[in-house]
């Protein structure tokens, strides 16, 4: 009977070691995946917003560094974490993904209640008093002649005559704005938001802040549906603001803004021009 080869046993150890270790790397590797959605699953919307943004440019760089010049001899061991690192974003940007699309918040969402705006009421005309009758007499009445009216006297107007100056049709309302563009820029060290709009004059914008988290909100009154093209979030850069969102209220009639901010006691200005408002920030 052959004997069988003095190294058998090493071979077989070995690919036990090495089936070891494979089983041991999808295991780190299913766990990083669980903590990485722990962690952003914590992340409110405009945060995975900013948070997405971040991952998708340290991609980049990071590819850009992989397609550069090899690395000297000195330093090739920093190729390994560099790729380890590159992985762990991109798994990590899959999940931030996946919770924005579960979450809708690449959709739109308002995380407060909106106060209506005030509408004026129509003033509610004096009701017509009850006439009481004269008390009965005994015998025939017989009518009155009516007074002729003196010469040069003005005819008074009977009870169905319109008041002098009233218009024959309810008075038309002032024409909508639509707003088209909601952007930002970061100028001299704070941030410019410019929501354009179409419409004739001046628009009419109110301003406030709210707390927990702190936010900044521009309503645009008297506002139409904006088209569907209009972005409903995006990411904010610079260290002011996290995030802006637009939604529309066609209940009370107003497009409104909301700036999640980094921090509380931001300062603000509000500049409205025919065809546009420009809310300005400064730390």
């Amino acid at each position: 009977m052959p004997r069988p080869p003095r190294h058998a046993p090493a071979l077989a150890a070995l690919a036990l070691g090495l089936c070891a270790a494979a089983l041991l790397m999808a295991a780190c590797a299913a766990g990083d995946a669980r903590d990485d959605r722990s962690r952003a699953a914590a992340l409110s919307g405009p945060q995975l917003l900013h948070r997405r943004q971040a991952l998708t440019d340290e991609i980049r760089t990071l590819d850009s560094e992989a397609d550069g010049p090899p690395p000297a001899a000195a330093g090739a061991p920093e190729a390994a974490p560099r790729a380890r690192r590159l992985e762990q974003a991109r798994r990590e940007l899959r999940q931030v993904n996946t919770l924005l699309a579960e979450g809708g918040h690449a959709v739109h969402e308002l995380r407060y209640k909106v106060a209506p705006a005030p509408k004026a009421e129509p003033e509610a005309s004096p009701a017509p008093k009850a006439e009481v009758p004269a008390p009965a007499t005994p015998g025939p009445v017989l009518p009155a002649s009516p007074a002729p009216p003196a010469p040069g006297a003005a005819t008074a107007p009977g009870p169905d005559a319109a008041p002098p100056g009233a218009p024959d049709s309810p008075a038309p309302q002032a024409p909508q704005a639509t707003v088209t563009a909601v952007a930002w820029a970061e100028a001299d060290g704070g941030l410019a938001v410019r929501v354009a709009m179409s419409g004739p004059g001046v628009p009419r914008c109110r301003v406030f802040t709210l707390d927990g988290p702190p936010r900044l909100v521009l309503d645009v009154l008297d506002a139409a549906q904006p088209p569907a093209d209009l972005p409903a979030a995006q990411a904010v850069g610079g260290p002011l603001a996290l995030g802006l969102r637009t939604g529309w209220h066609p209940g009370a009639g107003f497009v409104r803004v909301v700036l999640d901010l980094r921090r509380a006691g931001v300062r603000h200005a509000l500049a409205a021009t025919p065809g546009q408002a420009v809310l300005t920030l400064r730390p």
